[in-house]
């Protein structure tokens, strides 16, 4: 009796279904969408934060705007007293002699006239009458290196008139000084001559 030898085949296995790849990009997009929302919400979790501390601040230069002032009525003071009020003011007063027979040193003319409105550091003229008389000669004070206003005052007490003439300052520490004048200071000039003075600006 012959024997029937069955060889049993070996199965291969089965080979696993092959991959969608639409399902990976599918995949893919949805983790970047994801990312991104991520992404947003984290900024404006930052934004809400930066808004409750405030803005950032930066310092600002303020320019105080000019004072108007209303120029009083000087005509008929003594000239070195018309000068100091309107000074007083925050006005430049430039003092000019003209021939009056008033007393001399007497405020006979000012421009502009009392009540008008002007800024500070603007100039106001104040005409100073030399009188009928002759005047003497006085010695011219040195004003140089004086402040503005205290050169005036100085010059005006002394006897002079004055004149105030602006130029560009040398250096930053030298702005509203005098650096020259003119007579000269140890000179000697009639009584109420003008002195003019280079300040500083």
């Amino acid at each position: 009796m012959i024997e029937e030898h069955v060889v049993e085949e070996e199965l291969a296995p089965e080979p696993p279904p092959p991959r969608n790849p639409w399902l990976w990009l599918a995949l893919l997009a949805v983790a970047v969408v994801a990312a991104a929302i991520i992404f947003v919400a984290v900024l404006a979790d930052r934004g809400g934060d930066d808004d409750a501390a405030g803005p950032a601040t930066t310092e600002t230069v303020v320019v105080a705007p000019a004072t108007a002032v209303v120029v009083p009525e000087l005509v008929g003071f003594d000239h070195a007293d018309a000068g100091r009020a309107a000074e007083d003011l925050g006005l430049v007063a430039s003092t000019y002699p003209v021939e009056s027979d008033a007393p001399a040193g007497q405020v006979v003319a000012q421009e502009p006239e009392a009540g008008v409105e002007l800024d500070t550091d603007e100039r106001l003229r104040l005409d100073v009458s030399l009188g009928p008389d002759p005047l003497v000669a006085i010695m011219v004070p040195d004003v140089t290196g004086a402040e503005g206003a205290q050169a005036r005052e100085i010059l005006r007490r002394a006897g002079f008139t004055v004149l105030t003439v602006d130029e560009d300052a040398p250096t930053p520490d030298e702005v509203g000084q005098v650096l020259r004048q003119d007579p000269a200071a140890g000179t000697e000039a009639p009584a109420l001559t003008q002195v003019t003075v280079y300040t500083a600006r």
